[in-house]
């Protein structure tokens, strides 16, 4: 039992899907990665207009893709940015930055087939 993602989702997705779901998953892994660097970048660089952006991108991915306690952290940041609370902002990214960690080490179990 998975307390990342959502396999019930993933399994529906891969029945759907059928040979495109692989290249879902890469998409996802990568496109995800890079969102957090970007989101990590954007803070570090003072460039907090962006962060509310990136944050509601990932989210949906996050959501689309069944990894719930991505898309929460990823939304709880969209919020903060949102209010402008700058101060939460390194520790949402840390606990994502885990998550997403998490998050991915389960999903390349799906994506290897399993």
């Amino acid at each position: 039992m998975s307390t990342h993602l959502d396999e019930a989702l993933l399994s529906e997705l891969r029945d759907v899907m059928e040979d495109d779901f692989q290249d879902l998953l890469t998409v996802f892994l990568r496109e995800s990665a890079e969102q957090y660097r970007d989101l990590s970048r954007a803070f570090a660089g003072g460039t907090y207009d962006d962060i509310r952006a990136l944050a509601h991108s990932l989210k949906g991915s996050c959501s689309n893709l069944g990894a719930g306690a991505c898309a929460m952290l990823a939304g709880t940041l969209e919020t903060v940015a949102i209010a402008q609370r700058w101060v939460e902002v390194p520790e949402l990214l840390i606990a994502l930055e885990q998550e997403l960690e998490a998050t991915h080490r389960e999903m390349n179990g799906w994506h290897r087939g399993t």
